[in-house]
């Protein structure tokens, strides 16, 4: 057991709703957040007209068509007819042609669909006009766009021009007639220069130095190909950047997001799948109308590398893990914004957001990147180390941020309760580790504006008080795996003990947070390696003892839970809180308090797993050991939260399973999972051992069943167990519950009691 009641033995008791039909393929790979191309909420009206991958369809954004039409409505200078058509409309036929197809024209006349064919990017400003049909001739964007030192000057019409060659009361500018105009004929004597008035010009008032600056409006860019992401399998493209507005930016933040893994595959699109559920938003993406983060900001989007090897929905970030890498494509980024917007702009600070399977390359990155803030959305389910020695570091500081939002009870719990433990001395709004019951691919659309809103808010619409995660958690539909994320991710770490949780550190330790080291597991199921810590007391039961009394309090109130076992720890021997606990345990059930009892019994023989009364107890085995196996294949390895048991009895006996290897007996028919009678053989293996640093208010009463193993009192052991089932031993509904017994008396028991 690799969690607290690995010792699920001081968990709360759970409900035990039914489990709903067989789940298609479409339910597990499906990342549903709602008609993403239709939402106006998730791209700002972005229109999409294309199929999956076809991005050169792509019609971009369509925001605002005021100048651009203007533009638009005057290209055809040639047939305007007017006396005189002003410098931009004149059509002269000397200009170079260079001279009119800027790379920018600014935002006010661009509508551009390719800027620079070798990079591959695309940029459209949010007017969008479609030049594509227009004359080459009628381009001109007028000063903007010009470039004046390639343009011939006799032909560009400026005040530089050559006033010799031009008749300017003869010559017929509406026409162009360059070679029929009478240039002899030209009255220069005639006109009266020295009777023009120039010393009534008030040159002196001119306000020159308050012209209004240059807006920069919100923008995007996408990068179909980009060569630092090339080695990045998956469908294009590549990165997106996209900025909000602001005025003569001389630095810009700088947000990268490190996506999770995709129900779509290969053919997840980053613009259409990941931009809208990514957090990277300047409003509350639900109402669009409420402002959010006004900071002159470049959000950056890179596509991961698509690595399908025992799961079709993995992303990587292998190109920017390196050191290095992910500098060198903020450096691109902002270059390639600088072209778009005509601005040179340096980086200011630097954020970093990562969801779900993003958070591995996260944790990578950290190793040799300080990046201003952290924000992790349900992210850590691996080590979560570097993070803790950057929190460590920036806080020593005086410095950063850090803002980690997780689901109790799920993968990503017990890494983000070790980064709880690192950052709660900080006591910083700052430096927060929260839990949610928003859905998994729910979290960082929910709380991501917020955070670049306001990185210290305290956050709106779904996070939980408190930090305990010994509490009743029962999921619902909607929740992680429902979304075909979190059961993949979970599986892809069941190969790496997260051992850092016994609370075994030396003397020389600076934190008593520091973890000890991890132990390799002396078993294996297939792949599965479960957690064997076997961890040691990090200090003297009586120093320990000094710990619990603080907390306990005998006089000021009725004892809470918390505060009556910390007063048996800080009171008694470690004999004496493990019969205390058995309390709890016995209400359980019997098979919870027959475990216990053999653990205390220091006997260390492994224990036998009833794996078929398991899965026809708990719809929550059934469900997971159901959804695994909708990945594919003919075999697959599992692992059974606390939280899924949905039986409270179960959760006390064996906690958190490590390992729950299923496969499907010979013969394999192609279809075997249309069969109701296909034969499968689920395995499980675990190690009941206790986790005293882990958070949550059996700790006390861990580290006195840690104590007792030291003092070769009681001792840790194997459980172990297979059972053969048919296919529609796990797609059954749960047996109907025997009649009531008779009320009787009974001790009432808090809830989260340990």
């Amino acid at each position: 057991m690799s969690t607290v009641a690995e010792s699920s033995i001081f968990a709360s008791p759970e409900s035990t709703p039914d489990p709903g039909g067989w789940p298609t393929r479409e339910d597990v790979f499906a990342e549903d957040v709602g008609d993403t191309e239709s939402s106006e909420s998730f791209t700002y009206e972005a229109a999409y007209g294309q199929e999956d991958g076809d991005l050169e369809a792509e019609n971009e954004v369509v925001y605002f068509e005021d100048a651009a039409d203007r533009a638009a409505e005057d290209a055809d200078f040639e047939a305007a007819g007017d006396e005189y058509a002003g410098y931009e409309a004149a059509d002269y036929e000397d200009a170079e042609p260079e001279a009119v197809d800027s790379e920018y024209g600014g935002y006010e006349a661009s509508g551009y669909e390719t800027t620079d064919p070798e990079a591959g990017s695309e940029y459209t400003g949010y007017e969008d006009s479609g030049y594509e049909d227009a004359e080459p001739e009628a381009a001109s964007y007028g000063y903007e766009a010009a470039e004046y030192e390639d343009a011939d000057p006799g032909a560009s019409g400026y005040e530089i021009a050559d006033s010799e060659a031009a008749g300017y009361e003869s010559a017929g500018y509406e026409v162009g007639g360059y070679a029929a105009a009478d240039y002899a004929e030209a009255d220069y004597e005639n006109a009266d220069y020295e009777n023009a008035d120039y010393g009534e010009a008030d040159y002196e008032d001119a306000d020159y130095e308050d012209a209004p600056p240059t807006p920069v409006t919100p923008g995007r860019l996408i990068v179909k190909r980009h060569p630092l992401l090339r080695a990045h399998a998956g469908t294009p493209p590549d990165l997106l950047v996209e900025w909000n507005g602001m005025v003569e930016p001389s630095v810009v933040d700088v947000v990268v997001h490190l996506h999770g893994y995709a129900g779509q595959g290969a053919a997840m699109n980053i613009v259409k799948h990941k931009k809208p559920i990514s957090g990277l938003d300047f409003t509350d993406p639900a109402k669009p109308s409420v402002t959010g983060r006004t900071t002159p900001t470049l959000l950056i989007l890179p596509r991961g590398h698509h690595q399908p090897k025992g799961n079709p929905a993995r992303y990587t970030f292998p190109a920017l893990t390196k050191p290095g890498a992910l500098q060198r494509l903020i450096d691109d980024a902002l270059a390639r914004f600088g072209a778009a917007t005509g601005t040179t702009v340096r980086r200011n600070r630097l954020i970093l957001t990562a969801h779900s399977g993003g958070g591995a390359a996260l944790m990578a990155i950290l190793g040799h990147t300080d990046p201003d803030e952290v924000h992790s959305f349900d992210a850590l389910y691996n080590d979560p180390q570097a993070l803790i020695a950057w929190a460590r570091k920036r806080m020593a500081a005086g410095t950063g941020v850090l803002r980690v939002l997780y689901r109790p009870g799920e993968g990503t719990a017990r890494a983000s309760e070790r980064v709880a433990a690192a950052v709660r001395g900080a006591a910083s709004p700052n430096f927060r580790v929260e839990r949610t019951r928003v859905p998994h691919n729910d979290i960082p659309r929910r709380f991501g504006w917020q955070l670049l809103a306001d990185a210290s808010a305290d956050l709106r619409g779904g996070v939980l008080a408190g930090e305990s995660s010994d509490e009743l958690w029962t999921p619902q539909e909607g929740d992680g795996e429902y979304w075909g994320e979190t059961a993949w991710e979970a599986e892809d770490y069941l190969g790496e003990s997260s051992s850092h949780e016994c609370g075994c550190r030396g003397k020389e330790s600076e934190s008593s947070e520091a973890p000890c080291p991890a132990k390799p597991s002396r078993r294996s199921l297939g792949k599965c390696r479960p957690a064997q810590d076997d961890c040691k007391p990090e200090a003297p039961w009586s120093e320990m003892q000094k710990r619990f009394r603080k907390r306990c309090s005998l006089t000021t109130h009725r004892l809470d839970p918390k505060s009556a076992i910390d007063c048996a720890c800080a009171f008694g021997d470690p004999r004496d809180v493990a019969i205390f606990s058995m309390a709890r345990v016995v209400a359980a059930g019997p098979l919870a308090a027959r475990l216990f009892a053999h653990f205390l019994g220091a006997s260390g023989t492994e224990v036998t797993i009833d794996v078929a009364d398991m899965i026809k107890r708990s719809a929550g085995v059934r469900e997971k050991i159901r959804k695994s196996m909708a990945r594919g294949g003919s075999s697959g390895v599992t692992r059974i939260e606390q939280s899924e048991y949905r039986d409270s009895e179960l959760q006390f006996a064996y906690g958190a399973i490590d390992c729950v290897q299923w496969r499907v007996l010979p013969p394999v028919a192609k279809d075997w999972r249309k069969k109701p009678g296909t034969r499968i053989e689920i395995s499980m293996l675990d190690y009941y051992e206790f986790h005293p640093a882990r958070p949550g208010v059996s700790q006390c009463a861990h580290a006195a069943c840690v104590e007792l193993v030291a003092r070769g009192q009681a001792k840790n052991f194997w459980t172990s167990g297979s059972a053969v089932v048919t296919l529609a031993d796990l797609g059954a509904r749960a047996p109907a519950p025997a009649p009531a017994r008779p009320k009787q008396r009974r001790t009432v028991v808090y809830q989260n009691t340990y």
